[in-house]
């Protein structure tokens, strides 16, 4: 089995937790996927050509995959429906919304006199559709598809907020509520807006901006989606670094990660640095702490041997039972089994720890259960087997359990120790 010897040291604002993505992951292009962030849950949604895909990141992990009948130009996710934009083959001021849900298509609706390009956006909201069409102005259609109004100024993006949509023009920030218009913000706000939080929100020059008032300070990362404001200060992430601001502009903190990220964002009090391929989620406390500083030595005799806790995964080298394993760790911490409540665990399974200033929560990877099943068998073999024949890959902690000797790839090697555990 693998030997660990080196130690956790990576610090974590407010204790991250990081969740890694399960078998059904997809890679996202990080220049064309869009980062859809509501009250309800947070979605990657990437279009090509007459293919929309979107990835949930949480509340579930779901990807989905749509085939539409023309090009997708625009396209948002509003609770859960993922809604696609394509001009009429037929018409050419003429577009088609389609509704889409779990990888059906549930319906399609007609915008008529709209012709769109391929900067248009949009966005849906309880009451109305927001599409910034071909002229880069914003037209307002009810929940039929009647068409109410069109904006008296040019947007550059459009993002939802309180009961309508923030619209980025040339010198302000406007709040279009139906087709009410109001100035929110005179400042020019480059490119998007890339996070928002009550009246805080950055955009994709990094430029930090309060409504009403103007701008407060520059984070200075550039770049979609590589800052986002949450309840109290301000994140941004380059490469392998996070740093923490107030929300006046105070550097707080400076953290180096072990991997780089593209995107970071804000989602019921926690932060998610995110990969084209996946997730981190990084569960915020009350305070900045090192997770797990120090290794958690297990006595044999719980039948418990955790190597390493690595920011994302707890590394098991058998199953053990829930019990005995929130036993391990009682003097420290609180342990919680989210989808498990007793009797042996097996790979992927979630386990949370919470102390006064830890809040964390992991995927469990057991060396060579490749099923989650909390065993070592045959059918384990199979699935390695067809994982090197190229037939069923392993990802996420599966993968990381078929690892057996520790040198970072799986290969026919893992499959002798495989084979090797089984029989004896």
């Amino acid at each position: 089995m693998r030997r660990f010897c080196v130690p956790l040291c990576i610090l974590l604002i407010c204790a991250f937790i990081c969740a890694g993505f399960d078998a059904n992951a997809v890679s996202f292009k990080t220049e064309t996927a869009e980062l859809s962030v509501s009250p309800d849950a947070v979605f990657l949604i990437s279009c090509s050509r007459d293919k929309l895909s979107t990835m949930e990141i949480l509340p579930d992990n779901v990807k989905s995959d749509y085939n539409l009948s023309g090009t997708v130009l625009a396209a948002c996710v509003y609770k859960y429906d993922a809604y696609a934009l394509t001009q009429s083959p037929a018409q050419d001021d003429v577009c088609i919304l389609t509704r889409m849900h779990n990888g059906k298509i549930e319906n399609e609706l007609y915008f008529r006199s709209l012709k769109l390009s391929q900067q248009s956006r949009l966005v849906v909201t309880e009451s109305y559709f927001y599409v910034i069409n071909q002229k880069d102005h914003v037209a307002v259609f009810d929940r039929k598809g009647n068409k109410l109004c069109t904006s008296s100024f040019t947007a550059g993006d459009i993002v939802p907020y309180e009961n309508g949509v923030l619209c980025v023009c040339n010198k302000s920030v406007i709040l279009l509520s139906g087709c009410a218009e109001s100035t929110v913000l005179h400042c020019s706000v480059a490119g998007k807006i890339c996070g928002i939080y009550d009246d805080m929100l950055c955009d994709s020059s990094g430029n930090v901006y309060q409504l009403g008032k103007g701008k407060v300070f520059s984070t200075g990362v550039s770049g979609t989606y590589k800052n986002c404001v949450t309840s109290d200060s301000v994140l941004s992430i380059n490469g392998k670094k996070i740093r923490r601001y107030s929300k006046s502009g105070k550097l707080l903190a400076s953290v180096n990660l072990n991997v780089s990220y593209p995107w970071i964002a804000y989602y019921k009090g926690k932060i998610l640095a995110i990969s084209p391929s996946g997730y981190d989620v990084l569960y915020t406390c009350d305070s900045f702490t090192t997770l797990f500083p120090e290794k958690k030595a297990v006595s044999k005799s719980k039948k418990t041997s955790a190597k390493l806790f690595d920011g994302q995964y707890i590394y098991l080298s058998e199953s053990t039972t829930v019990a005995n394993f929130k036993k391990s760790y009682s003097d420290k911490y609180t342990v919680e089994f989210p989808n498990k409540k007793s009797g042996y665990f097996g790979t992927n399974t979630k386990v949370s720890f919470t102390s006064s200033a830890l809040c964390a929560e992991y995927r469990v990877v057991v060396y060579g259960d490749l099923t989650g099943e909390g065993n070592v068998n045959s059918t384990d073999k199979r699935a390695l087997l067809k994982h090197l024949l190229g037939e069923e890959k392993l990802s996420g902690a599966y993968l990381k359990a078929a690892d057996l000797n520790g040198d970072s790839r799986v290969s026919n090697a893992d499959l002798v120790l495989l084979t090797r555990s089984i029989t004896t």
